[in-house]
């Protein structure tokens, strides 16, 4: 249980605060694939600027965070409900959830309705491999993001960064 408290906080952190973009770099052209170097997750965004030494991307409306781990398998579940009672306690407002499958891997999709923002939260695992993307958008960006989640795909097998 320690070691699942213990990814659930490596899941849970993001790296630096939304606004540090010191280091940023803009990659990706117009529809074209963003797959962090990394992640077992890429999607179709547009051109986006990585928030320096993070997982975190800016592409127009949109900020794109990526989290990945390899857990003991089995254990996928739990962790993502954890991660799931995380977000109830974090978010005001309604909160939806609803299971998914991708690309043969089971997934969780959490919605957060705030006053100013809506938070998806997408989290696919597979085999110990467990990865999430977490889009953070006004709501009147939905449809945007309703896009780029549209091409979500997950790679259970690829390498994770060790860093």
């Amino acid at each position: 249980m320690v070691g699942a408290l213990i990814l659930l906080l490596v899941l849970s952190s993001c790296g630096a605060p939304a606004g540090d973009t010191t280091t940023a770099t803009v990659i990706g052209e117009p529809d074209a694939p963003l797959a962090p170097p990394g992640s077992r997750l890429r999607v179709v965004a547009p051109p986006a600027t990585r928030i320096g030494h993070t997982l975190r991307y800016r592409a127009d409306a949109l900020e794109l965070r990526f989290a990945d781990a390899t857990v003991d398998e089995g254990t996928e579940r739990a962790i993502v409900e954890a991660y799931l009672a995380t977000l109830a306690a974090q978010f005001e407002g309604e909160l939806e959830h609803r299971p998914f499958a991708l690309d043969g891997s089971e997934g969780l999709e959490v919605t957060a309705h705030g006053a100013t923002t809506r938070t998806r939260v997408l989290t696919v695992w597979r085999d110990g491999a467990i990865s999430r993307l977490t889009v953070v958008h006004a709501p009147r960006d939905a449809g945007l993001a309703e896009r780029v989640i549209e091409t979500l795909r997950f790679d259970p097998s690829a390498p994770l960064d060790p860093r």
